[in-house]
C-alpha cells in the first residue's frame, strides 16, 4: 500500500514529519510517498538508514506556509 504524505505540514515539518515517515515504513509493510520540497526532504534523509524502496518523494514547488 502507498500512502502520500504532506511533508511540508504540520508541526516541525519537514524534519518530524519525514522521521514520522521513516517509523511507519519499519513498523508496516508500506510506502511512503513525501510530498514537498525535495530538496530539503533529500537533506532530511540522507542522515537516516532505510529501506530507499519503501520512500518516495514527489517534489512540489509550491508550499503554502501560514502567515
Amino acid at each position: 500500500m502507498k500512502i502520500a504524505l504532506d511533508a511540508m505540514g504540520g508541526d516541525y515539518a519537514p524534519l518530524e514529519t519525514t522521521k514520522g515517515a521513516l517509523e511507519a515504513i519499519k513498523e508496516s509493510n508500506i510506502t511512503v510517498v513525501l510530498v514537498g520540497k525535495e530538496e530539503e526532504l533529500q537533506k532530511i534523509l540522507k542522515d537516516y538508514e532505510y529501506d530507499k524502496s519503501r520512500i518516495e518523494i514527489v517534489n512540489a514547488e509550491e508550499v503554502i506556509r501560514d502567515a
